[in-house]
């Protein structure tokens, strides 16, 4: 368990009186807002150039900041990918402040880069809610709500990206050996791989809670011909 104090996460005996939350909460919480921050294309193009980045290797450092995108939204790399970027997480009564560190995103051969502009810093208004015994972190913004967030079509989009990059990288050489590791049937996985290449915008949408109430899980898994342009992807799913 991890306790929140006013300013900061540490333990419950760092912080007696403090919010006891489940670890795991906070860091599938923090690991949602942080893909979202990874998301910003432009802002990170431009601190990562300020910063001392040569423009030629802001594409390569773009690239980077998808893949562990991608690791934040999946079981399998979220803890690893969570340690290289977070800089640092500050929780109070009503908000929560991530720092995200932009400096390993440098290809290996960049120059060092400078302290200015290596931490992209984001603030979320918050709430701790009680359901019996068990306390629950909220994330408010516009059009936020407290049942916005749909844990079932986020599980789905994580296990997506799973199959899709266990695929790829030919750890499975089938999708009927895809289907036995993850308990579905190889029908399911060849309906759920589109979900790996959901338009961006749509996935921080979905993971703060702010997509339509009737974009499920169950919707999108049986969605036929799901465009791969991102623009027709939102027209069609009901974001534009």
């Amino acid at each position: 368990m991890l306790a929140g104090g006013p300013t900061s996460i540490g333990t419950a005996a760092e912080a007696p009186g403090s919010w006891r939350l489940p670890a795991a909460q906070i860091e599938t919480l923090i690991a949602g807002l942080a893909a979202g921050m990874l998301a910003e294309q432009s802002i990170i193009a431009t601190a990562l150039e300020n910063a001392g980045l040569r423009t030629t290797e802001i594409p390569a450092a773009l690239a980077h900041a998808k893949q562990i995108r991608e690791s934040l939204l999946s079981d399998a790399g979220q803890a690893e990918a969570l340690k290289t970027m977070i800089g640092r997480v500050e929780i109070s009564p009503n908000g929560l402040r991530i720092g995200v560190s932009l400096a390993p995103l440098a290809p290996a051969t960049a120059a060092p880069l400078t302290d200015q502009g290596c931490i992209l810093t984001r603030e979320y208004p918050l709430r701790v809610k009680r359901r019996g015994v068990e306390m629950r972190l909220v994330i408010e913004g516009p059009g936020d709500n407290a049942t916005g967030r749909d844990p079932v079509l986020l599980k789905e989009i994580k296990r997506a990206h799973r199959c899709f990059d266990s695929l790829v990288s030919g750890r499975v050489r089938s999708l009927a050996e895809l289907a036995g590791i993850e308990g579905v049937s190889d029908r399911y996985v060849s309906s759920l791989l589109p979900l790996a290449f959901l338009a961006p915008d749509i996935v921080d949408a979905i993971i703060r809670g702010n997509h339509p109430p009737e974009l499920t899980a169950h919707r999108l898994i049986r969605q036929l011909d799901l465009p791969t342009d991102w623009t027709a992807q939102k027209h069609l799913l009901g974001f534009a």
